[in-house]
Formats: C-alpha cells, sequence, structure tokens
C-alpha cells in the first residue's frame, strides 16, 4: 500500500526509470538489427577488384627431384579472388628439362 508523499514519489520514479531502461533496450536493439543489416548487404556485395598484381615476374615449376622443369616469363600478373582467375600479360613460357627438346611457348 502507498502511503506518504515520499513513497508516491518513488513509485513515480521507478515509473520513469522503468519506461527509460525499456527505450534504451530498444534503440540498442534497432541499432543491432541495422548494423546487422548493414554487413549482410556488405556481404552480397562481389569484389571484382584484384587483390594483388605483379610486375615483372619470373616463375619457375620445380620436379620433386629439385630440378627445374619450366620458367614462366611475364611483364604483370594480376590475381581476382572471387573467381580465382589468373591474368598475364605478355608470357614467355621455356621449357627446361634437360632430356626434352627446347620448348618456348
Amino acid at each position: 500500500m502507498i502511503q506518504g508523499p515520499k513513497s508516491v514519489l518513488r513509485v513515480r520514479l521507478a515509473i520513469i526509470f522503468t519506461i527509460v531502461l525499456i527505450l534504451a533496450l530498444c534503440s540498442m536493439w534497432v541499432n543491432m538489427v541495422i548494423r546487422k543489416s548493414a554487413s549482410d548487404a556488405d556481404a552480397l556485395v562481389q569484389r571484382t577488384d584484384p587483390d594483388y598484381i605483379v610486375e615483372n615476374f619470373r616463375y619457375y615449376r620445380i620436379n620433386p627431384d629439385g630440378t627445374p622443369q619450366y620458367e614462366a616469363i611475364g611483364t604483370k600478373l594480376t590475381h581476382f579472388p572471387f573467381s580465382s582467375r589468373l591474368r598475364t600479360y605478355l608470357l614467355t613460357v621455356f621449357s627446361l628439362i634437360p632430356s626434352a627438346l627446347p620448348m618456348v611457348l
């Protein structure tokens, strides 16, 4: 039972505090929902830009016994992460197997 002016004041403060607490929790929930939907939208966007570019590269393919199998030389190599493709420019491949005929691609 509520008796006296101090008890009425306490009940009013408790009601106000409860309302403010509910509003704070609701605003936190709305903030979490907005952040989650924004991150989900960013995840749907596909990257088309390359993740690395190598210029004036030289690549050697090595056999398990340690001898070189072929050498690839190019002016530019670009890697695209989404499709895992490589794009090369002015690529030349030299066969380095001693028992085979020399070959240049």
